[in-house]
């Protein structure tokens, strides 16, 4: 049975002088490991509610339990040392050079030189940040490479834990299809507990283990699997977020290993071609942009190991 990291059970936000709680009753549980998405419209308490897991925000009332303990009994500064937390503007400290800034924490709790010079190294590896880039200050650096360098920060003492406050907004699309894919590498292998807020459906659909969609007010409108939501849609608010393509983002979650292949040489392929990898709807773009019927499908060695067709993506969406 999967472990509860974080859980929240009706927790309330109330600010002064407004007359409706930012969040209002929200309760939701993270198991370990798993990655869980904020998402919903500007307004609806996703990033309160994030800030309120590490208490840079105190609840107005309900509980936050981490690892059976209530937060609200915890020191503020140690429950916060023991969370990584990125934010969309980084937070480098401009003062500091890249390596100082991701030794941080380390520093505050009393690491000697020898072990923060050997954990910087290791996310210096893990973040593909070059080491000649650990003297420089943030403002050297690209904006890409600043969100690298904010995310091995929040690892730097390898906490079980971390939040993520729309992190990959502020770069362009082509570098946040990056980070998204490099993060995704990074969280199969070290399988960290995290929370993840975003305003984009098709990055929630991407990062997300599940999805928590909230409406105004903090209402938990529907907490599931990303395919399950676009499958599913709880009711009309959730439909909506979604949009009106939920079938193709759909088939941006299947990969084309996972279908059944027809024999090669049984399309009219016209030169498409895709990797066993690849998601159906590279498959299905593949297609249309031939004008094929079916696109060939290779492995990692280049050896071809079939045909994905228009009907079998088409008998797919159907089930």
């Amino acid at each position: 049975m999967a472990t509860t990291m974080i859980s929240l059970r009706g927790v309330t936000k109330r600010f002064p002088h407004t007359s409706a709680p930012a969040v209002g009753g929200l309760s939701l549980d993270v198991e370990e490991g798993e990655t869980l998405v904020l998402v919903g419209p500007s307004g609806c308490g996703k990033t309160t509610a994030l800030r309120m897991i590490n208490r840079l925000i105190e609840p107005t009332s309900g509980s936050i339990c981490i690892g059976g303990r209530e937060t609200m009994q915890v020191d503020p500064v140690e429950l916060r040392r023991g969370i990584g937390y990125v934010i969309q503007s980084v937070g480098l400290l401009p003062h500091r050079t890249i390596g100082d800034n991701i030794a941080t924490v380390p520093k505050l709790l009393g690491w000697g030189p020898g072990r923060i010079a050997e954990r910087v190294e290791e996310l210096t590896a893990l973040l593909d940040l070059h080491e000649g880039l650990l003297t420089r200050y943030p403002s050297e650096l690209s904006g890409g490479q600043r969100q690298r360098v904010g995310v091995a920060r929040a690892l730097a003492v390898d906490p079980p834990i971390m939040l993520m406050d729309e992190p990959f907004a502020a770069v362009d699309p082509i570098v946040r299809a990056r980070l998204q894919e490099q993060f995704l590498d990074i969280q199969a292998r070290l399988r960290k507990t995290i929370v993840f807020v975003t305003h984009d459906v098709d990055e929630a659909i991407i990062m997300a283990d599940r999805i928590a969609i909230l409406n105004v007010g903090g209402v938990l409108e529907q907490l599931a699997p990303p395919e399950e939501i676009l499958r599913a849609p709880a009711n009309d608010f959730v439909a909506r977020f979604v949009g009106s393509e939920r079938t193709l983002k759909r088939l941006s979650l299947i990969r084309v290993a996972d279908l059944d292949l027809d024999p090669p040489g049984g399309a009219d392929t016209d030169g498409a071609v895709v990797s066993l990898d690849a998601s159906v709807r590279e498959a299905l773009d593949a297609i249309l942009a031939a004008g094929a019927t079916g696109t060939r499908v290779v492995d990692g060695a280049g050896a071809e190991r079939g045909v994905l067709t228009l009907d079998r993506i088409s008998r797919e969406v159907a089930r």
